[in-house]
C-alpha cells in the first residue's frame, strides 16, 4: 500500500471516529456532567466492543506508519526514533519481530552520548537525503541508495555484464560519473518551486473527493464505530470471527500499553499451540528412517536382501501386508479377496514357519494418532461383509478408519477358520482378544491387549513366541518404529523383514543391539520417542541424524534414559537437567 493510500485510509476512518463520537454527543446531550471525552468514549467503546476496538487499533496503526514517514520526509530524528520505539510493540505481537528493529532503535538512542558529532548532523535532518528543493521530501539512505543504483545501471541494467570483464570494469568506472551528468541535465532543464508535488488545491481537493466517497460507501454498509455488539466481523459480507481471533486482539492491545498488567499477559498464551511442540497445530514431524541409517553404522550388520533368513516363528504387521497385497483383478466382494488373495499369502508364509501371527492395528477415538492418519486423507464409509462389493479404488478406501477397522476384523475371522498344516499354528489379534488356530493354546499373556497401535502389539506376540521356546524369530513390517523396538529386545536372534520394492532387506535387530551395547539398545526407544515420532514433535531443524550425533557425545543422556525406562514414579530433577543439556547440545555444541 503507497503512502498516499495509507494517507487516504487513515484519514477516512479518522472521519468515521468523530462522526460516530458526534453521534454520541447529540445522543447525550441533556445528560449534563456525564458526558465522556473523546478519549474516554473511545477507552469505554474499545473494552466493551472488539469491532471498535479493531477499527481503533487499525486507525491507530495507519497514523504510526503516516508518522514514521513524515520523520523522514521532514528529517526529523527525534519524531523517527520516538515513532520506531512506538513500532516495537506492533512488530512484536504481528510476529513481525525481524522489522522491529531493537538494535537499530538502542543506537540511534545511544548516539548523543557516544558519538555526539554525528548526533548533530542527524538533528540537522543528514539521517536522511534531500534530492530536491521541495519541501517535505527527504527520503532514507537505503532508498536513495536503491534510486542510484536504477540511475546507474540505465534502462537496460546490468544484466550480462557480469560475463565480460572489460564490461564490467567501464561500467563501474563510468556509470556513475554518467549518471551524474545526466542528472545534473536534468535539474538545469526543470528549475523545481519549493512547494511538494502535491501541494496543490487541485491535488488536495482530488484527495478529500476520494476520502468523503470512501466515507459515503462505508457509511452505507455499517460505520464499524458505531458496532454495539460483541462481536467481530467484517463490513460487507458480516462473517463473524471466531472468538480466538478477539482474544488475540485484545492480545495485541495489551502490548501496546506500557502500564499494563505484564502478569495478566503473560498468562495468555500468543498462539493456539506452543511453537515448542507443534507445527501451526500440528505435530512436527522428522524423517523416522534416517534412524536406521544412523543404526547400521554403528559396526558391521548383516542385511539379507534376496532369501530370507531360516526363522522358527514369524510376525506380521497386518496392516502393511493388506496394503502390499492390491485386489489385482477382483472385481466382485470381499470374500473373493480374501479367499483368493489374502489368506493365499498367508499360507505361502506358513510354509517356512511353525508359527505365523498376525497383529492388527486398532483405531481408537482421540487417539494421539489422529493428527498423523488425518494428513493421510479420507475415504468414503463401506461395510465390510462377505456380499460388499469391491471398492474400485482400493487406496480410497484404506484412508478411512472404519473401513479398516471392520476390513481387519473381517479378515482376522478368516484367519481363525483355517485349518493349518500338523506342526504349524496361526495366531491373529481381534480388537483386544486373540484367536488361535491350536484351541489349546494358553493366550493369557497376550490378551487382553489394549495396545492401539501393531508396533508395540507385535511385541507382545514376539515376546510370547520366546516364551514357547522359538530362538529365530522374523518380523514384518515397512515401520521405522517396530525396528526400533526390535533392537531394544533381548532376543537370541531377530529379524526384521523391513520395506518393498527395491529397499526390501531383513535387517538383523540382534546384530544391531550387540553393536550398540546393551545400555543404548535399551533406552533407544526412549531416545527415538525424544527426538521425534508419530506422537511426539522432532526438534526444529534438527533430525535423526543430528540427534544421534550429539546422543554419542553425551553420554549422560545414556543413564537418563536407562533411568527413565525403569518407569519410576517420580520424575527426577537430574533427568529433567540431563535432557534439557542435550537439547542444548542440539542447537549449540559449546
Amino acid at each position: 500500500m503507497g503512502v498516499a493510500s495509507i494517507f487516504q485510509s487513515g484519514h477516512h476512518r479518522g472521519v468515521l471516529q468523530r462522526s460516530a463520537y458526534q453521534q454520541y454527543l447529540e445522543l447525550h446531550a441533556e445528560d449534563d456532567g456525564n458526558v465522556l471525552s473523546f478519549t474516554a468514549w473511545c477507552e469505554e467503546q474499545s473494552n466493551d466492543h472488539p469491532q471498535f476496538l479493531y477499527w481503533c487499533m487499525t486507525l491507530s496503526l495507519e497514523l504510526l506508519v503516516l508518522q514514521l514517514v513524515k520523520s523522514l520526509r521532514e528529517g526529523s530524528f527525534h519524531l523517527y526514533i520516538e515513532t520506531l520505539a512506538k513500532l516495537v510493540p506492533w512488530m512484536c505481537a504481528l510476529d513481525r519481530t525481524h522489522y522491529s528493529l531493537p538494535v537499530h532503535i538502542r543506537d540511534m538512542v545511544q548516539l548523543e552520548r557516544r558519538h555526539p558529532t554525528v548526533y548533530q548532523q542527524f538533528q540537522q535532518g543528514h539521517f536522511t537525503v534531500q534530492k530536491t528543493e521541495h519541501r517535505f521530501s527527504s527520503i532514507a539512505l537505503d532508498q536513495n541508495h536503491e534510486q542510484l543504483n536504477d540511475l546507474i545501471k540505465g534502462e537496460g541494467g546490468a544484466v550480462g555484464l557480469t560475463e565480460s570483464p572489460t564490461a564490467l570494469l567501464r561500467w563501474m568506472v563510468a556509470g556513475p560519473e554518467i549518471a551524474r551528468i545526466v542528472n545534473e541535465f536534468d535539474e538545469y532543464q526543470s528549475k523545481e518551486p519549493e512547494k511538494h508535488h502535491e501541494q496543490s488545491r487541485a491535488t488536495q481537493a482530488e484527495f478529500m473527493k476520494d476520502v468523503l466517497e470512501l466515507v459515503e460507501v462505508i457509511q452505507t454498509v455499517d460505520n464499524p464505530f458505531l458496532d454495539d455488539g460483541k462481536d467481530l466481523l467484517t463490513l460487507d459480507t458480516k462473517v463473524v470471527m471466531d472468538n480466538s481471533a478477539v482474544q488475540t486482539l485484545k492480545i495485541i492491545e495489551a502490548c501496546q500499553s506500557r502500564s499494563g498488567n505484564l502478569t495478566e499477559f503473560f498468562s495468555h498464551e500468543n498462539q493456539a499451540c506452543p511453537p515448542s511442540l507443534s507445527e501451526m497445530g500440528k505435530l512436527r514431524h522428522c524423517s523416522k528412517s534416517d534412524l536406521l541409517s544412523c543404526l547400521q553404522i554403528t559396526g558391521p550388520v548383516p542385511v539379507i536382501t534376496d532369501i530370507g533368513p531360516s526363522v522358527e516363528a514369524e510376525v506380521l504387521d497386518g496392516a502393511a501386508i493388506v496394503h502390499m497385497l492390491p485386489p489385482r483383478g477382483i472385481r466382485t466382494n470381499f470374500s473373493d479377496y480374501a479367499g483368493l488373495v489374502f489368506i493365499p499369502h498367508i499360507r505361502q508364509r506358513l510354509q517356512h514357519v511353525q508359527r505365523l501371527d498376525i497383529v492388527w492395528n486398532r483405531y481408537m477415538p482421540d487417539s494421539l494418532k489422529q493428527s498423523t492418519r488425518e494428513s493421510r486423507g479420507s475415504g468414503r464409509r463401506r461395510k465390510v461383509t462377505e456380499t460388499t462389493p469391491f471398492p474400485r479404488n482400493w487406496q480410497s478406501f484404506l484412508q478411512a478408519d472404519s473401513n479398516k477397522a471392520e476390513l481387519f476384523e473381517f479378515l482376522a475371522n478368516r484367519l481363525s477358520e483355517e485349518t493349518p498344516p500338523r506342526g504349524k499354528e496361526i495366531v491373529t489379534t481381534l480388537g483386544a482378544s486373540v484367536k488361535c488356530t491350536d484351541h489349546d493354546r494358553d493366550t493369557s499373556k497376550l490378551e487382553p491387549c489394549t495396545h492401539e497401535e501393531a508396533d508395540t502389539h507385535i511385541m507382545i506376540h514376539v515376546a510370547d513366541c520366546v516364551a514357547q521356546g522359538y530362538q529365530k524369530i522374523s518380523i514384518r513390517t515397512i515401520d521405522t518404529d517396530v525396528v526400533v523396538l526390535a533392537v531394544s529386545l533381548d532376543i537370541l536372534e531377530l529379524w526384521v523383514a523391513f520395506g518393498t520394492g527395491k529397499s526390501f532387506k531383513h535387517i538383523g535387530a540382534h546384530n544391531i543391539a550387540s553393536n550398540l551395547g546393551r545400555e543404548r539398545s535399551t533406552c533407544l526407544p526412549l531416545f527415538h520417542s525424544l527426538t521425534g515420532c508419530d506422537t511426539v514433535s522432532s526438534f526444529t531443524g534438527r533430525g535423526k541424524k543430528t540427534c544421534w550425533d550429539v546422543w554419542g557425545m553425551f553420554e549422560p543422556l545414556t543413564q537418563c534414559l536407562l533411568h527413565l525406562a525403569s518407569v519410576p514414579v517420580v520424575l527426577e530433577a537430574d533427568d529433567l537437567g540431563t535432557i534439557q543439556r542435550f537439547v542444548v547440545l542440539l542447537y549449540s555444541r559449546t
